[in-house]
């Protein structure tokens, strides 16, 4: 690669390699009756950060009125039906406990030929408190991926990354939000995995509601995979940690803000793959292009390029793992199933589009190589606690069994 603020790395042979928050509904409106929305705690997971003991509850307003929550772009509001037949939006005192004033009519679906008040207009943004604000605004993030772009004068009329087949455009149209919009609704959970290995996922759940995953190492600490929200919370948990000496990202659906979480450490590299790179929203000399089928990092993790979901989709593997007989963290690349005994693989994730038998066996071959006992997924309990590189040979079978005419 000529140019730009990319640098480009070639590929790196592993030095003989041993041979051998669930994901938000993704409609961006989902509907509770009769509970509280909460995060899934890993079993067996320790939470590092309890935020103080503040509650998590979401909150009906005092009222005899009946309410139904639902959770509007990641921040969940109390529906109430007025006397008059009006809906009325309160919004939940979220992380904060704080309400906000009601709010009617704030989002509601287009209209036909893309006019009126609704959302999904183009140039717009929304606030944490729901308002919604036209003009500039600084780095936004689109509120269906969580994809931070280049600040610009508008915010963009679209989203690549969602205005995909393997993605999707919000029903209410393309919504932008901001880092300091984020901050004031959402706060990131830091739990413990297991030794040397710590989760970091937002709550409430925010876009695809991925975790990321700090690896420690002797060579400095890597985090894998990404999530929108940094605060200076966040920030404390993760130096107490050892910081950040490198970041690696699996597949562009995670890129989300990690411009943003390399400068907050230092300017730590940013690696991703070359095949990837047109879908990188927001330059940066931080960001590393690495090409081939593996690459070496600090402290003795490979990243893998396995392909399938993306061109360069990627898998870490962490030797250290799993009480040291290996550990695979796989991002969408190898989806870990809600059984933990199963992973699976697609094209696209919410519009249900498959592999073929081609792409799925590149898949096996790519990791086959490396020793692993357990497998890390993309979403909060999505591990596969043992015999993992058992429990990804089943699930290529089962599959190439599933697709086979």
């Amino acid at each position: 690669m000529e140019g730009g603020p990319f640098h480009t790395v070639a590929s790196q042979a592993p030095d003989s390699p041993a041979v051998g928050g669930d994901a938000a509904c993704g409609t961006g409106l989902c509907e509770l009756s009769g509970g509280h929305a909460q995060g899934v705690k890993t079993p067996g997971a320790e939470r590092v950060d309890r935020h103080k003991g503040e509650s998590r509850r979401a909150r009906a307003p005092a009222t005899g009125r009946g309410y139904v929550l639902r959770v509007i772009y990641g921040i969940p509001f109390w529906i109430q039906n007025s006397d008059h037949g009006r809906k009325k939006i309160a919004r939940d005192g979220g992380p904060h406990g704080h309400s906000s004033s009601s709010l009617a009519g704030v989002v509601r679906a287009p209209k036909p030929g893309g006019q009126g008040r609704g959302v999904h207009a183009r140039n717009q943004h929304m606030k944490a408190g729901g308002q919604v604000v036209e003009g500039a605004m600084p780095h936004p993030i689109c509120i269906t991926c969580g994809t931070q772009f280049e600040e610009s004068d508008r915010p963009p009329d679209r989203c690549p990354v969602c205005d995909e087949e393997r993605q999707y455009v919000n029903a209410r149209g393309q919504i932008w939000t901001t880092m300091d919009e984020l901050r004031r609704a959402h706060r990131n959970a830091v739990i413990a995995e297991e030794p040397r290995l710590t989760g970091i996922r937002t709550e409430p759940g925010f876009a695809i509601g991925q975790r990321a995953l700090l690896v420690q190492t002797p060579g400095g600490n890597v985090l894998w995979d990404c999530v929108s929200l940094i605060d200076e919370e966040t920030e404390r948990a993760v130096r107490a940690l050892g910081g950040i000496a490198a970041i690696a990202i699996s597949h562009p659906h995670y890129y989300s803000s990690v411009v943003e979480w390399s400068r907050a450490f230092g300017g730590a590299p940013v690696y991703v793959h070359a095949a990837d790179k047109a879908w990188m929203m927001r330059s940066d000399p931080s960001i590393v292009l690495w090409e081939g089928e593996t690459h070496r990092l600090p402290g003795g993790v490979t990243l893998i390029r396995c392909g399938g979901h993306f061109a360069g989709a990627a898998a870490l593997h962490w030797p250290d793992g799993a009480e040291g007989r290996g550990a695979l963290l796989t991002g969408d690349t190898l989806q870990v199933l809600p059984d933990r005994r199963h992973v699976s693989f697609m094209y696209s994730y919410p519009n249900l589009i498959p592999l073929n038998g081609a792409a799925v066996r590149r898949i096996a071959s790519a990791v086959a190589g490396f020793r692993f006992d357990r497998v890390y997924g993309a979403f909060a309990g999505r591990v596969i606690p043992s015999d993992g590189r058992g429990a990804v040979e089943r699930s290529v079978e089962r599959y190439l069994r599933a697709i086979h005419d």
